[in-house]
């Protein structure tokens, strides 16, 4: 067996037992960081919390029994986690878990309720022609009373997941599409 073969070799299997480790290794256990008996402040677990996006938000809370039991009994971590544009109550009715999931829940179907309503309108406006002063008035209107990112919005109810920006195009409005692109900053990579 010549040299390089046998480096080769050696290289190979090195990397198969490290895989082999790698796979057999059990899953990082982080419960300890939602035991409040542990000593973690709430203020530290909040602040973990809002790097997460939502859905890995909820994603933690489906690890284990113990670690939903243990997050969900922390009350100042959710109160902490609530946005600050949100009324908060005095009296609480509800644990603040079960506030905040309601509430975000709540909020996000009106983000999509206000975003269906701009879709139909574009595709209004879009099916009359190249009416650029028209859709200015409606992103115009938009911006001054939504607060999410309206322009890359797509439905799965609405327009077959077109953005603003897709119907423009498939549409053929060029003025409307130039316009997206280089003032409002569309995202000229959706599908």
């Amino acid at each position: 067996m010549s040299a390089d073969v046998f480096l080769l070799d050696t290289l190979l299997e090195k990397k198969e037992k490290e895989e082999r480790k790698r796979q057999t290794r059990p899953p990082l256990d982080i419960t300890w960081l939602f035991d409040e008996s542990a000593g973690c402040p709430d203020d530290i677990v909040a602040h973990c919390l809002r790097f997460l996006q939502v859905p890995e938000q909820a994603r933690l809370l489906e690890l284990s029994f113990t670690t939903r039991t243990q997050l969900s009994q922390r009350d100042a971590v959710w109160r902490c986690v609530c946005p600050t544009h949100w009324k908060l109550p005095r009296r609480l009715r509800q644990s603040w878990h079960s506030l905040y999931w309601t509430r975000l829940q709540a909020e996000h179907q009106e983000i999509r309720k206000h975003g269906d309503d701009l879709l139909s309108k574009t595709l209004d406006i879009l099916g009359k022609g190249d009416y650029l002063s028209a859709m200015q008035r409606l992103v115009k209107k938009a911006e001054k009373n939504l607060n999410f990112d309206f322009i890359n919005y797509s439905s799965g109810v609405v327009c077959e997941r077109n953005s603003m920006l897709n119907l423009a195009v498939i549409h053929e409005r060029q003025k409307i599409a130039k316009w997206l692109i280089e003032e409002k900053g569309a995202n000229i990579e959706s599908e």
